[in-house]
């Protein structure tokens, strides 16, 4: 009494079993995620350059102040 060989497919028409469901969505909800981190990641990074030249060229004019004050006192 059988219909044919079983793939474990399930009908092309009707809803989805609900656990196909959440896995899908919870599947796109990681990958939407992972993509979210990856740019913050990227952002941090770019802010931490950013920051370092800052600090860079902080220290460069505070140098050139005070060789600056160094020479008005001779």
């Amino acid at each position: 009494m059988s219909n044919g060989p079983r793939t474990g497919a399930r009908p092309a028409t009707g809803p989805a079993p609900p656990g196909e469901d959440a896995a899908a969505t919870l599947g796109a909800f990681t990958d939407g995620m992972r993509t979210e981190f990856d740019a913050a990641t990227r952002r941090i990074a770019e802010a931490g350059t950013a920051l370092r030249d800052a600090v860079r060229a902080m220290r460069e004019a505070d140098a050139v102040a005070a060789d600056n004050l160094t020479m008005r006192e001779r």
